[in-house]
C-alpha cells in the first residue's frame, strides 16, 4: 500500500472516531434517528475501507476482520439502542474498536509502495531523469509513471500560441502515460519529479498551467525539480530565484559549488521580500547529488548511435575512413546577446566549414530557437530561417534537430560554440572546447608566435637533448644541430595544462627519470621502447616545489628536496620509495610557513655521499648513500644560509643569502668568501642562481644581478661574463624572476644555460668563449594543444584534464579544427565505460528514503 493511501485511511478513521462523539450525542439527546443514521453512514464508510483494503492488499488481512467487528458492534448497538440507550458504553464500545482498526492500519498495512511520476515536457531534456527513472523502474516496491506534458509557444505580447505535446519522440524503451488521463488529484503520487522551474516566467514557451510547480506542490508530498541542465562556470540568479526553486520540496544539484549558488541567491531573495521564515531551511531543500545528465553521456556510446545514411554519408569516406566531426552548438543566450552579430557569424561559420572537406560539421542549434526568434527577435526571423534552409538544403553539413543530444557528442570529436550547459558534458568525458565569440569573423587569424620550450634540465645522448618542459605538460627530443624538436608525448596521470611539472633529470638503464617538482609522481620514459611508463606518486604529492636534484647510485635514485620534507630513494628495479627524513625535525620547529624552502639548488656528490645547502642555516646537509645517514656540517657564519652548492678544484663552493660566494674546504673547514663584485655589478637581491667550473674560473650564473660573473679559482678575482647579458632581451609576460633557470655542461667543450626571459638555449664554447642564443620551438602542429591557454581548466571538476579554449586571435577556428585532425586521439575512447554508480541511482534512493521516513539525506 502506498503512504497516501494508508494516510487516507487513518484520515478516514479518524473522521469516523468524531462521528463516534457525535453519535453520543444523539443518544444523549434522544435523537435515535440521528444517530443510526449517522451509524448507517460509519458502516458504509467501513466497508468502503475493506474493499480499498482487499484490493491493494487481498483478502485475509486482520484489519477487513476488525472493520468487519466493528460493522457488527454498530448492528448491534443500532438495534438495542431504543431499549438500552447507554451512550457512555456505546461510545466506549466502537472508540475501543476504532482504536483497534487504527493500529491494525498502522501495523498490519506495511505504507511501502511508492508512486512516482516524472512529468518532462520536451523529449530532448528527458535525459536530466532518464536515470533516475531507470533505477525506480527496476525497484520493486514502486509504481512509475512518465507523463509528458504539453507546452505552448509564448507570442511576443505574452499570450500563449500554439500547442506542442512531444509524447511520441521518447524512446521506445519509456512507457507514456497519457497527461490528460492521470489524475493528479486522484492520484496524489508520493513523488513528482519535474526538469521545468520556470512556470509563467519562460518568455519562450511555457508549460500548461496545471503542471507549473506551484500547483504539482499541492498533489504530492515531495515535488522534486532536476534542472534540465548542468553548470559549466557560474549560476545567474534568474535561473535559481524561479517558482521551480521555490515551490519543490527538493531540488537536485551537482556540486556544493552550485548548492551554494543557489543557497546564496535564495537567501538574497528572502532578504529582498522579508520571507525569512519560509526559507529558514534552505539548505534541506538542496541535494548534492549530481546530474543523470552525465549518466546518459557517459553511457552513449559512439558504435551504439544508430545514423541517419545521409549522416553517414557526410562522416565516412569511401574507403570507410572516419572523418573527424565537430559538434557545433548555438544557444538561446547566443541569439539574445548576439542579435544581427549573431546572424553574421552563423554566415561566417558554415562559410568556413563548407570549404572544408576533411572535417564534418554537426549543427544542433537549441531546440527552442526558432520560439526564440519569434517571440523575442520577431525581426531576425526570416534571417534565421533562410540560413538553416540554405544549410539544410546544401547539404554538405549535418543539421541535427533530433532530441538525443547524447548522440550528437558521443559522434563528435570536438566542440565549437556558445557556452551552455552542453560545454559541462564535454568537460565530463575530456573531449577538446572552443567557445565561439560573436565578434570574431574569419576562421582564420594571424600566425601566432610560436611557444619557445623552456626547461629546467637536460639529457644529452650526443645528438639530441631530451627535456621535460617547463611551459607545457610535454616530453620533447631537440636536435642539437638545427633546433627542431620533436613531441614524445606528455605525461600520464598530470594535468595537462601542467607547469614546471618536473626539475632534473636522471638516466638508468634505458630509461629517463623526471624528479617532480609542481608533479604529483615521478616521470619515467623508457628511450628504447619511446614509451612512457607509469611512475610511482610520492606522498604528501600536493606541496609545491618538491625536488630540485637527483642522484644516481647504482640502481636507485635519490631525489633531492626544496620544500619536500624527505629525501626519497627510489629504486628502479623493486619500484619501491624510500623516505629519508630523519633531519626534518629542527627544521620543522624553526619553520613558519605552511611550504617553507628548506634547501638551494645544486649538488654535490663525493664518492658515496651527496650534499646539499640548507636556505635557513649556515650548513650543508652531508647524505650517505650507502645507509642513508645525514648529518650536517656547519659553515660560515650563523646568520647566513645557502642557495646554491657546487664542487670543483677540491672545495665547495656555495652562493649565500647575503650575495657572497662562499669557498669552504672539507679538509680543514676553511672558508673564503668572495664578494668584491665587478664595477657596474648590482643586484635586487640573490645574485646569483647556478656555479659551473669554466677553465680556472667559477662561473656564477646571474639570478637577480644584473650580469654573470667570472670567478678566479686562483686569485679570487672577480669579473663580468659579458656573454650571458640579457639587457636588450625582451622577458616574456608571465615568466619567473630572475634571468636564467639553470646552467649546466653539455660535453667537455660546451656548457648550456636556458634564459627565463624567453627559453632561449644559449651555448657557450669552453674553448672560444663563443656564446650563441638559439630557441627550440614546440611543433606547430602541436602549439595549440599544448598552450596553456588551451589546457586551462575548469574551477570544479570530477574530470580535471578537459581541453578548453575560448575563441581569440592567436588562436582561431581554424587553428582549433587543425589541432583537432592532427591530434589522432585527444580523449581515451574507453572513458565512457568507466564503471560507477549512477546519479540516476543515488537520486533515487535519497528521495525514496526520505519519502519512507528511513533518514534524511545529507
Amino acid at each position: 500500500m502506498r503512504r497516501h493511501q494508508q494516510k487516507q485511511l487513518l484520515e478516514l478513521i479518524k473522521t469516523i472516531h468524531e462521528a463516534n462523539g457525535l453519535i453520543k450525542k444523539f443518544i444523549d439527546d434522544k435523537d435515535y434517528e440521528s444517530a443510526i443514521k449517522l451509524m448507517i453512514d460509519c458502516h458504509e464508510s467501513a466497508v468502503s475501507m475493506g474493499t480499498t483494503i482487499e484490493k491493494i492488499e487481498g483478502e485475509g488481512t486482520q484489519t477487513v476482520t476488525h472493520l468487519e467487528k466493528y460493522c457488527d458492534i454498530l448492528f448491534e448497538v443500532s438495534a438495542s439502542l431504543v431499549k438500552n440507550p447507554d451512550s457512555n458504553r456505546v461510545y466506549e464500545l466502537i472508540k475501543s474498536q476504532l482504536k483497534i482498526i487504527e493500529n491494525s492500519i498502522i501495523n498490519e498495512i506495511k505504507a511501502d509502495r511508492i508512486e512516482i511520476v516524472f512529468f518532462p515536457y520536451k523529449a530532448s531534456m528527458w535525459d536530466s531523469m532518464e536515470s533516475v527513472w531507470m533505477a525506480a523502474k527496476d525497484d520493486p516496491k514502486c509504481d512509475v509513471y512518465v507523463v509528458p506534458i504539453p507546452y505552448y509557444d509564448v507570442n511576443p505580447d505574452g499570450s500563449l500560441g500554439k500547442m506542442h505535446y512531444e509524447g511520441d519522440q521518447f524512446p521506445d524503451d519509456v512507457p507514456v502515460t497519457d497527461w490528460a488521463s492521470y489524475s493528479l488529484k486522484d492520484r496524489h503520487p508520493d513523488i513528482i519529479y519535474i526538469h521545468n522551474p520556470y512556470d509563467e516566467y519562460n518568455l519562450v514557451t511555457r508549460v500548461h498551467p496545471e503542471f507549473f510547480s506551484s500547483q504539482l506542490r499541492n498533489y504530492t508530498d515531495m515535488l522534486v525539480y532536476i534542472p534540465y541542465f548542468v553548470v559549466s562556470g557560474s549560476l545567474p540568479e534568474n535561473f535559481c530565484v524561479l517558482p521551480g526553486t521555490l515551490y519543490s520540496h527538493r531540488v537536485i544539484v551537482e556540486s556544493e559549488r552550485v548548492k551554494n549558488i543557489y543557497i546564496n541567491e535564495l537567501q538574497k531573495f528572502a532578504r529582498k521580500t522579508n520571507q525569512f521564515e519560509a526559507f529558514k531551511d534552505v539548505n534541506n531543500k538542496f541535494l548534492v547529488l549530481g546530474s543523470p545528465k552525465y549518466d546518459k553521456v557517459k553511457n552513449t556510446k559512439r558504435e551504439d548511435c544508430v545514423l541517419p545514411e545521409s549522416w553517414r554519408k557526410l562522416i565516412y569516406r569511401p574507403d570507410g575512413n572516419r572523418k573527424k566531426v565537430i559538434l557545433y552548438n548555438t544557444s538561446i543566450n547566443g541569439i539574445l546577446s548576439g542579435n544581427e552579430k549573431y546572424i553574421s557569424k552563423l554566415k561566417n561559420v558554415f562559410g568556413y566549414f563548407k570549404n572544408r572537406n576533411d572535417v564534418v560539421l554537426l549543427w544542433r542549434p537549441h531546440p527552442l530557437s526558432i520560439s526564440a526568434y519569434t517571440s523575442m527577435r520577431p525581426h531576425l526571423l526570416n534571417d534565421y530561417l533562410r540560413i538553416v534552409e540554405e544549410y539544410k538544403r546544401e547539404g554538405w553539413g549535418i543539421y541535427d534537430d533530433t532530441s538525443d543530444m547524447n548522440r550528437a557528442i558521443a559522434l563528435s570529436d570536438a566542440y565549437y560554440g556558445d557556452w551552455s550547459s552542453l560545454v559541462a558534458l564535454y568537460r565530463s568525458i575530456l573531449k577538446p572546447v572552443m567557445i565561439q565569440k560573436c565578434e570574431i569573423h574569419g576562421g582564420t587569424d594571424t600566425v601566432p608566435e610560436r611557444e619557445a620550450i623552456g626547461f629546467h634540465d637536460f639529457y644529452s645522448d650526443g645528438d639530441f637533448i631530451w627535456v621535460a618542459a617547463n611551459n607545457c605538460n610535454g616530453l620533447f627530443k631537440i636536435n642539437i644541430s638545427n633546433m627542431e624538436a620533436e613531441y614524445m608525448g606528455s605525461f600520464p596521470g598530470e594535468k595537462l595544462n601542467g607547469l614546471h611539472l618536473y626539475r632534473s633529470v636522471a638516466k638508468v638503464g634505458s630509461k629517463l627519470y623526471f624528479a617532480p617538482f609542481m608533479a604529483e609522481r615521478i616521470g619515467i620514459y623508457d628511450l628504447s621502447t619511446n614509451t612512457f611508463k607509469p611512475g610511482p606518486e610520492v606522498r604528501n604529492n600536493d606541496i609545491p616545489f618538491k625536488f630540485e636534484k637527483s642522484v644516481v647510485y647504482n640502481d636507485c635514485i635519490y631525489f633531492l628536496p626544496q620544500r619536500y620534507k624527505a629525501v626519497v630513494r627510489y629504486n628502479t628495479i623493486t619500484n619501491e620509495l624510500t623516505y629519508i627524513d630523519d633531519y626534518m625535525n629542527e627544521l620543522k620547529e624553526k619553520s613558519t610557513e605552511k611550504y617553507p624552502m628548506y634547501f638551494g639548488g645544486g649538488v654535490a656528490v663525493i664518492d658515496n655521499k651527496a650534499y646539499i645547502p640548507f636556505r635557513g642555516k649556515n650548513a650543508i646537509l652531508e647524505i650517505s648513500l650507502i645507509d642513508h645517514k645525514c648529518r650536517t656540517l656547519t659553515i660560515g657564519y650563523k646568520e647566513d644560509g645557502y642557495v646554491f652548492i657546487y664542487f670543483c678544484f677540491g672545495y665547495f663552493w656555495l652562493v649565500g643569502n647575503n650575495g657572497a660566494i662562499t669557498k669552504w674546504n672539507p679538509e680543514t673547514s676553511e672558508i673564503q668568501i668572495f664578494s668584491s663584485f665587478p664595477k657596474n655589478f648590482r643586484s635586487e637581491g640573490i645574485p646569483f642562481i647556478s656555479l659551473i667550473d669554466y677553465g680556472r674560473n667559477i662561473l656564477a650564473l646571474q639570478h637577480l644581478a644584473n650580469m654573470a660573473v667570472l670567478l678566479d679559482a686562483e686569485t679570487g678575482e672577480m669579473n663580468e661574463f659579458k656573454g650571458l647579458a640579457q639587457d636588450n632581451i625582451f622577458k616574456k609576460p608571465g615568466s619567473w624572476d630572475g634571468n636564467y633557470y639553470f646552467i649546466k655542461s653539455l660535453d667537455d667543450n660546451h656548457l648550456v644555460a636556458v634564459s627565463k626571459y624567453d627559453n632561449a638555449i644559449v651555448f657557450i664554447d669552453k674553448n672560444s668563449g663563443k656564446v650563441t642564443r638559439k630557441k627550440s620551438y614546440i611543433p606547430i602542429e602541436k602549439a595549440l594543444l599544448l598552450s596553456p591557454q588551451f589546457q586551462s581548466r575548469f574551477s570544479e571538476t570530477e574530470a580535471d584534464d578537459s581541453i578548453f579554449l575560448a575563441e581569440a586571435t592567436p588562436h582561431s577556428l581554424e587553428s582549433f579544427v587543425n589541432i583537432i585532425l592532427a591530434s589522432e586521439q585527444l580523449i581515451d575512447n574507453d572513458i565512457n565505460s568507466e564503471d560507477h554508480e549512477s546519479y540516476g541511482f543515488k537520486i533515487h534512493n535519497a528521495i525514496k528514503n526520505q519519502i519512507l521516513g528511513q533518514g534524511r539525506y545529507r
